[in-house]
């Protein structure tokens, strides 16, 4: 019966609670503290009777020892497992796995996270060792950021040869397109070292951001040297005059207008705009304070 099941179990408690406090152990308050509760329910379950409470435990402990000796034949057969063989997998399991000639499919694991270029590089080349054709969703994600990274040096590439020839159709002097393209050139270096200086990498999405840069920011080269060429003044009054503030005030709205992408949530478009900001800035800088420099050292010879 469960009550004299329960009493022996006390009994056996309250046995080894005397047995530590003789031998004076630290776990004999431990015990102490269990025989506590145990009483506790003991009380508890004395209360309870009318309730049916024993009836109600008699019931767990029924359906409870329903399946123990099942479940104590599995533990059992599981000591002795027998080996896993082909057969034994589910065919759903299997056809993932095993193609239509027998082949196996066989999946490989990066050890570092493979978020940034460098390590997915690695794990590209380490797969490729072995296996040239080896597929899946890295091999897809690295293939695609090279090929956007190859076309947007394309691109770059591209958008500065035509403005060189650009520069040279609209100054009619190599000189000259020369000394536009010094400022443009120094812009571009010093938006990358601002990229690097506030911790900002280049990705999939801002790097569209430098063949827009180039166009963008060479108008302000073109207007101040036409400005400069076209009346006898200095090239410091240049930058001061009524065409600097007009360069200046159009280089604002095109960062207000692009850094307005900053306010958002997604990282690929908040580069964008802080990249390109970033970039009108540093050209800006570089066409109010190395232009007219440049302009000073060449441009009365050429005049």
């Amino acid at each position: 019966e469960l009550p004299t099941v329960f009493e022996n179990f006390r009994n056996s408690v309250e046995r080894l609670q005397q047995h530590l406090e003789n031998e004076k152990k630290p776990d004999a308050k431990t015990a102490a503290a269990f025989l506590a509760t145990l009483d506790a329910f003991f009380r508890k379950l004395e209360k309870e009777k009318d309730r049916n409470a024993l009836g109600m435990l008699r019931d767990f402990q029924g359906g409870m020892m329903a399946s123990l000796p099942e479940k104590i034949t599995m533990l059992k057969e599981s000591l002795n497992p027998s080996a896993v063989t082909e057969a034994d997998v589910p065919g759903e399991l299997k056809q993932r796995f095993v193609g239509k000639t027998g082949r196996y499919l066989l999946q490989i694991a990066p050890k570092q996270e493979i978020f940034e270029l460098g390590p997915l590089k690695a794990f590209i080349s380490d797969v490729r060792s072995v296996d040239p054709n080896a597929t899946g969703e890295p091999v897809m994600v690295y293939e695609s950021m090279t090929i956007m990274r190859d076309a947007y040096i394309r691109a770059f590439a591209y958008a500065f040869i035509a403005i060189v020839v650009i520069l040279l159709i609209t100054f009619r002097s190599v000189t000259f397109a020369a000394v536009g393209l010094v400022p443009l050139v120094v812009g571009v270096l010093f938006m990358v070292g601002g990229m690097w200086l506030f911790g900002i990498n280049f990705n999939s999405a801002n790097i569209i951001v430098m063949p827009l840069v180039l166009g963008i920011a060479v108008d302000s080269g073109i207007y101040l040297i036409n400005r400069y060429r076209r009346e006898d003044c200095s090239a410091a009054e240049v930058v001061t005059s009524s065409t600097g503030v007009g360069v200046f005030l159009n280089t604002l709205t095109i960062m207000a207008s692009f850094g307005a992408l900053m306010i958002a949530h997604h990282q690929g478009v908040f580069s964008i705009g802080a990249v390109m900001s970033l970039g009108m800035v540093a050209c800006q800088v570089a066409f109010i304070v190395v232009l007219p420099a440049v302009l000073t050292l060449v441009g009365k010879r050429l005049r």
